[in-house]
């Protein structure tokens, strides 16, 4: 199914939220609890080690940046461990960590959330979640410690152009989305950065660092009740903000036409080309029913033995030596999915790019036609036996409790825990017609970002040719929107 910067994988629940005790939910040893202020608190129960894993979470990122404020985001993330009410400075700060037994401790920021997290000794299980209360709601965003995290988000910033899969997926992204590229930048824009002042900070702190647009993960060695009567106690006294997302609008496709891009990429060897194209998919926010379609569409486009791999095999012009150079990827997201065919082809010397285009072709003109109009295009026993797998929960809760959170996180994040525990049933119910319609609405005849990744002297001999077929090269100047 899904997943970015990490990809993630959903039994029928419906959970209602109390102030007084926590409610098992339909998944064994995980618990659900809403605060009066809006914070929700997912706890899972695994006595496995004397450990405690706490994440808090914020709907906020790539997303939530607008054109003048991209990398604040990412900025105000590294601000959290420079000091707060409690602790002070970044010194009194990295010694609180250490005397909580903290081995390991971190942030990010992504598209669709930012998180913070650290595993304690359960021993240490209050004082954990003191140590982010204090970190999220009273960070002293300090001007001298905002002059120095400047230069180390600059350095991060500066070293993404270094990195061709990060400009490539900057180069997608930007051109799938470019009336708003800024909102899947998250590292963000460095002069942006370099001018933020700390009010610019407080405005992304009282907007989006609320209660009722977090939540928090706890599991492990601990015990469902004590945390939620810890928490309450802890972060009850949250004030509760006005909803940031209120009127959440998604991001739209502005391609009309099949782009092509191409770039030399260090790692391709001249045996080899690899070609991409990329359409735009259902998200959460735009056409949330169709991700269910999606996911179906995409287990069986993915089974090795099925028509829809074999047939792009079996076709001479593409070389494709089997099912093993050949992946089909779809993201669910919140506001900005994307559904991405990746085939290895060999003999790249030979008209790479004409049969990178004709491959996009055969996709959106051909295959799609063929699932739209031929109710067996997936057998009877694909829609019986299809391996969606978004999650084996049994699986997920016997791997380290911080794995099984992180996933929560995630679903919390870009949908709601809701779609995570009913994906299942509703995935299953997908019929024929559903996905006839997922291949018409976002396959059959549909502009695509074609791109074809080809080693750098073989490019060098040939890229006359791709500028007679008007492919653009990919590199950091062309990727980045504010380049």
């Amino acid at each position: 199914m899904k997943k970015y910067v990490t990809k993630l994988l959903l039994l029928v629940f419906l959970f209602t939220s109390f102030t007084a005790a926590a409610q098992e939910t339909s998944e064994k040893g995980l618990y659900h609890y809403v605060l009066d202020n809006g914070l929700e608190l997912f706890v899972m129960e695994n006595h496995a080690a004397p450990l405690a894993y706490i994440e808090i979470a914020i709907r906020a990122g790539g997303i939530s940046q607008s054109e003048k404020n991209a990398g604040l985001f990412h900025l105000y993330e590294h601000m959290m461990f420079k000091g707060n009410t409690k602790y002070k400075t970044a010194a009194a700060v990295q010694r609180a960590l250490k005397n909580l037994g903290v081995a390991s401790w971190n942030g990010s920021t992504a598209n669709e959330f930012i998180n913070y997290f650290f595993t304690v000794p359960s021993s240490s299980l209050t004082e954990g979640l003191e140590f982010w209360s204090y970190a999220v709601r009273d960070p002293l965003l300090d001007p001298n410690e905002l002059e120095n995290e400047k230069k180390v988000v600059i350095s991060e910033i500066s070293a993404y152009h270094s990195n061709p899969n990060w400009i490539l997926q900057s180069a997608v992204f930007s051109t799938i989305f470019s009336d708003e590229p800024w909102k899947l930048d998250p590292g963000g824009n460095n002069d942006i950065v370099a001018s933020a002042t700390v009010e610019d900070l407080v405005n992304i702190k009282n907007s989006f660092y609320i209660p009722n647009n977090a939540a928090l993960f706890v599991g492990g060695d601990v015990n469902p009740d004590d945390v939620f009567k810890k928490v309450k106690k802890i972060y009850g006294s949250w004030e509760k903000g006005i909803d940031p997302w209120e009127h959440d609008t998604t991001v739209n496709s502005t391609i009309d036409k099949t782009i092509y891009l191409v770039q030399p990429h260090p790692q391709v060897s001249p045996q080899i080309a690899q070609v991409m194209a990329y359409y735009r998919g259902p998200d959460i926010t735009r056409d949330k029913e169709s991700t269910y379609a999606a996911d179906m569409w995409s287990a069986f486009v993915n089974a090795p033995a099925g028509r829809f791999e074999q047939s792009l095999i079996a076709n001479p012009s593409f070389a494709i030596p089997n099912a093993d150079y050949l992946s089909t990827g779809y993201l669910t997201s919140r506001h900005h999915s994307i559904i991405q065919f990746t085939a290895i082809m060999l003999s790249p010397e030979q008209m790479i790019g004409q049969r990178a285009a004709y491959f996009a072709q055969v996709l959106s003109d051909e295959i799609a036609l063929q699932i739209v109009e031929e109710p067996d295009f997936f057998s009877e026993s694909e829609y019986k036996d299809h391996p969606i797998g978004p999650r084996d929960s049994q699986i997920l809760r016997a791997q380290r409790p911080e794995s099984y959170m992180q996933n929560i996180r995630y679903w919390w994040a870009v949908a709601d825990t809701e779609y995570y525990f009913t994906h299942d049933k509703l995935t299953d119910s997908m019929t024929q017609k559903e996905i006839s319609q997922f291949s018409s609405s976002y396959l059959l005849k549909k502009p695509a970002v074609v791109v074809v990744l080809i080693n750098p002297d073989l490019y060098a001999q040939q890229k006359s040719d791709y500028d007679a077929l008007g492919y653009k090269e990919i590199t950091s100047d062309s990727a980045f929107w504010w380049k």
